[in-house]
């Protein structure tokens, strides 16, 4: 379904580059998490999966087509991306907002404003759909944003750190939301720094079907199955901490040590 090829970028000759040679195929229905140190490419390649930004080499394809050659509807077809913070700036409903990830059907105002009703009713949102989003919290904000990819109906969903400056309650939510939309058929790629929030999110059953990228300085470091045995060291190499692997609350989850000083 993503043919990623010796991808490169670098925003222009006078920056550094970003990432360098980076290639990886993706299948439909497949879960991959990226993570990686602050700095390291994981968001400029993101972008440049949804079409964003265009690789300074190489190419990202969709079902053997470049994504720029996409239009910008059928573009939404496929790719939905939930950036780290979605800011607006129109004083307008929530119910209104999420009207507009809809833009790509040929529909009546009237069937899309149902569409929009049955999916804050199924999630519980109905309250929200007359406030604004400077009114809504930040849990609230992110349900609304998980729910206009929902809108949106796209094959691949592109998550951008999704359960950032949360709760650990709302990120544990967030988390299953995802991973009960993946189960669907949803391809994901998906950024976090918190693989724990993962391992306890993921029924055991389903971990081998989840990848790993780690990356280091826009280079691929590793790809490994979260039920990998050697995820904890790969990690730990990854970002230079020690790892260990334990046991709470019936999850495995990571524990980090303290670096080098």
């Amino acid at each position: 379904m993503i043919q990623v090829s010796s991808l490169s970028w670098r925003p222009n000759s006078n920056t550094k580059q970003i990432l360098s040679d980076v290639s990886f195929s993706l299948e439909e229905g497949e879960l991959l998490v990226l993570i990686g140190a602050n700095g390291s490419g994981k968001s400029s390649l993101l972008r440049c999966l949804s079409g964003w930004i265009k690789p300074s080499s190489g190419s990202v394809e969709i079902n053997d087509k470049p994504v720029h050659e996409y239009s910008s509807s059928q573009r939404a077809e496929w790719i939905a991306l939930l950036p780290q913070r979605v800011q607006l700036s129109e004083n307008i409903s929530i119910k209104e907002w999420l009207g507009y990830a809809r833009f790509r059907f040929t529909e009546t105002q009237s069937k899309r404003r149902q569409k929009i009703r049955s999916l804050l009713q199924e999630q519980g949102l109905e309250a929200l759909s007359e406030r604004s989003w400077a009114q809504l919290s930040g849990g609230e904000a992110q349900r609304c944003a998980m729910l206009a990819l929902m809108a949106q109906e796209a094959r691949i969903w592109l998550l951008d750190e999704p359960a950032n400056h949360l709760d650990p309650k709302i990120q544990q939510d967030v988390y299953q939301g995802l991973i009960s939309q993946w189960n669907t058929g949803t391809t994901m790629v998906l950024i976090t720094h918190n693989i724990n929030l993962l391992l306890r999110s993921v029924p055991d059953k389903y971990k081998h079907k989840v990848r790993i990228l780690g990356i280091h300085e826009g280079y691929i470091q590793f790809d490994a199955a979260l039920s990998s045995p050697e995820l904890a060291a790969k990690i730990s190499k990854l970002y230079q901490l020690p790892v260990e692997t334990i046991s709470a609350f019936g999850f495995s989850q990571l524990i980090f040590g303290q670096g080098e000083k």
